[in-house]
């Protein structure tokens, strides 16, 4: 049979007399991870939203002759809907936040470059949220700094509203054919531009430059460094046979064989090093007749590879390849940022000139129904306080965690009484 002596079975009661017996415990780490977590919390970047909505009105469509009075009705219905969406992705279009940026900036809301159009424009930044559900567009804005917050909310819908209006209203006035033109005549003058500058620009030839330098430059400093190791050679192979580390005439005939080889190289055509012919008979002894005349050609060498050395270095220094690489460098910037600036302004007027278009082709199928009007519903309200989502969150977690602990530490006293007494 088998010993139940020492089985205990835990019941609640245990369970709260544990709690009981070690509430002080529990209590002093549920209130040190408060304190913990409440100083994390506050710590976190503060970020406020503002909100402010858009209204789409439309009136009833008027009362025409054409067959077919109820698809109409459901045309415009569905009509409203499409254009909600539509509303909802211009909002959010570089067209509107470029005009709100560049206010922002000119009234000192923000300083210059603080905010660049891709923080607004990316999904990822979450500055903008767009809500389309129920009867208005929401438009919420959140920025670490309240001020900009609703600047930037109000800015839009009202922003909206104007471009939307223009575009719209333009429409039912019949000049849409007009702006259509100037927006077109824009769009031309920026490709005109970009073209002029595209046969115009230095970009190549800087390039260009900029590779021979750099080629020029490694070309001298890699003869340095190659005319800096067969000196090493050099005089390695002087050292030794000055001192006997070379015992016969084969030996050292081969050395120098590959010596004037390579020095040869930097050899003018007068000064041609090694003109003692060297050969190996047996295994003859170096003689001190031997060892002088090779050190004297050895010396020759070591005076040509030293002048070469000294002339590249002077070419360097003269040149300044590194100071006119870093000029043209500079200039190769500043083409580029030319060439940014006028491909980013030839696509901007190329879709405004593309929603022109596609505004004009709805007039067409649009069949008598009134343009819909897109009213600012409410600007937003200065938030007082920063979103707490993440602060009661973090807070909330440290809270757990502590509680978690201070029960485990109980639980650890607990087991060592029991194991101590």
């Amino acid at each position: 049979m088998v010993n139940n002596e020492y089985e205990e079975e835990i019941s609640l009661a245990d369970i709260i007399k544990f709690f009981i017996r070690n509430k002080n415990i529990i209590f002093v780490c549920f209130i040190i991870s408060l304190f913990i977590g409440i100083i994390f919390a506050l710590l976190q970047k503060k970020v406020y939203t503002a909100e402010a909505a858009l209204l789409i009105v439309s009136s009833k469509p008027e009362i025409t002759f054409e067959p077919k009075i109820q698809d109409k009705e459901y045309f415009e219905a569905n009509l409203i809907e499409d254009r909600k969406k539509t509303i909802a992705e211009f909002v959010k279009s570089p067209v509107v936040l470029a005009e709100v940026l560049s206010k922002a900036e000119q009234q000192g809301v923000i300083k210059k470059d603080e905010l660049k159009l891709q923080d607004l424009i990316s999904v990822e930044s979450k500055v903008i949220d767009v809500n389309t559900k129920g009867s208005v567009i929401k438009v919420k804005v959140t920025l670490p700094d309240k001020q900009q917050a609703k600047f930037f909310a109000d800015e839009i819908v009202k922003t909206t509203v104007e471009k939307s209006s223009m575009l719209f209203a333009s429409i039912q006035k019949e000049n849409i054919d007009e702006e259509i033109k100037n927006a077109r005549q824009k769009y031309n003058d920026a490709v005109t531009k970009y073209n002029q500058f595209v046969n115009n620009n230095r970009i190549l030839e800087l390039s260009t430059k900029i590779d021979q330098l750099t080629q020029m430059y490694n070309y001298y400093k890699n003869r340095i460094t190659e005319i800096e190791k067969y000196l090493w050679q050099t005089k390695s192979l002087k050292e030794q046979i000055e001192h006997g580390g070379v015992t016969s005439v084969g030996e050292f005939a081969d050395m120098l064989a590959l010596l004037k080889f390579k020095s040869s190289i930097f050899a003018g055509p007068s000064e041609l090093p090694l003109k003692l012919e060297v050969a190996q008979v047996g295994t003859q002894k170096v003689d001190k007749t031997n060892i002088s005349e090779v050190v004297k050609e050895i010396d020759g060498i070591i005076s040509i590879l030293e002048k070469r050395k000294k002339e590249f270095e002077e070419e360097l220094q003269t040149k300044n390849y590194e100071e006119q690489i870093r000029q043209l460098q500079a200039e190769l910037e500043k083409e580029n940022v030319r060439q940014k600036e006028l491909v980013k302004n030839r696509d901007l007027l190329w879709e405004t000139l593309v929603s022109l278009e596609r505004k004009k082709e709805e007039l067409v199928i649009r069949n008598g129904v009134k343009e819909e009007i897109t009213k600012v519903a409410y600007l937003s309200v200065l938030p007082e306080y920063p979103e707490g989502g993440k602060r009661k969150v973090i807070v909330l977690i440290s809270c757990c965690l502590g509680t978690l602990f201070g029960i485990l530490l109980s639980a650890v006293k607990e087991v060592y009484v029991k194991v101590t007494f």
